[in-house]
This record gives structure tokens, C-alpha cells and sequence, in this order.
């Protein structure tokens, strides 16, 4: 039962933990966002880096489209099932 306590608190901690890392990057992404509204220079390259980002992404999809496309099998029909029909 002390195992299991000790397990139950070492958990609860370990997410606390967690979650105030989250909370604190959070913050540091919302203070960039706002300086990003304020100045004009680091809009424009904030905006540009999103973009990037996108493209990137979608270049990552299409890749991963045309991998799934040319590893696809497909049988070829058999002459008899052909046949058959």
C-alpha cells in the first residue's frame, strides 16, 4: 500500500511538474506573439516563418502520399478470374 502511495505521489508530481513546463513555454510563445504585433520587422518574419513552416508540412504530406501511393500492392487480376466473368 506504501508502494502504491508513493507511486500515486511521485506521478501526481511528475505532472505537476509537466504541466508548469507547458504553462511556462506557453508564456514565452505568448510574450513572442505579442512583441510580434508590435513590431513590423518581427511580423513580417514571424508571418514568414509560419509560412515556411506550411510548406514544409505540406511537402511532408505529399512525400509521405507519394511513399504511400508507390508502396501500395495490387494484385494484378488473374486471365481466368477474367474469364469467369
Amino acid at each position: 500500500m506504501y508502494e502504491e502511495l508513493s507511486d500515486a505521489t511521485h506521478s501526481r508530481e511528475a505532472w505537476k511538474s509537466a504541466a508548469e513546463a507547458t504553462k511556462t513555454n506557453l508564456d514565452d510563445w505568448r510574450a513572442k506573439y505579442e512583441l510580434s504585433q508590435l513590431t513590423p520587422e518581427i511580423k513580417a518574419d514571424t508571418e514568414a516563418a509560419f509560412k515556411r513552416g506550411a510548406q514544409f508540412a505540406k511537402q511532408q504530406m505529399i512525400n509521405a502520399i507519394c511513399d504511400l501511393a508507390t508502396n501500395l500492392k495490387v494484385d494484378a487480376p488473374l486471365e481466368d478470374a477474367d474469364a469467369k466473368l
